[in-house]
């Protein structure tokens, strides 16, 4: 929520960490969230000592099993903000 917030006050490089950073998420929620995560400019998965690593691989098949969509998606959305960003450059170059 907060991310959202802070995306419609103006500050665009916002996102979750992936999981909480507090405690352990159950393999569903963090399947989930990492389907929200990837919605936001910038998320990663990080959490305080002595907790479960918050990577897809530490939640076994549930959640690792949806990892190949995750990267088609994930690259189609890099490749997406890349040429946005050349043709804006390339449209105000052409401006001034």
């Amino acid at each position: 929520m907060f991310a959202f917030i802070q995306g419609l006050s103006g500050q665009p490089f916002s996102g979750a960490d992936i999981g909480g950073f507090a405690g352990n998420a159950t393999p569903k929620l963090f399947g989930r969230w990492m389907g929200v995560g990837s919605l936001f400019p910038f998320c990663r998965g990080h959490s305080e000592a002595c907790t479960t690593d918050h990577v897809p691989w530490a939640f076994g098949e549930e959640v690792s099993s949806s990892l190949p969509l995750l990267d088609i998606y994930l690259n189609s959305k890099l490749k997406f903000h890349v040429n946005m960003y050349h043709s804006e450059e390339e449209r105000m170059k052409s401006e001034y």
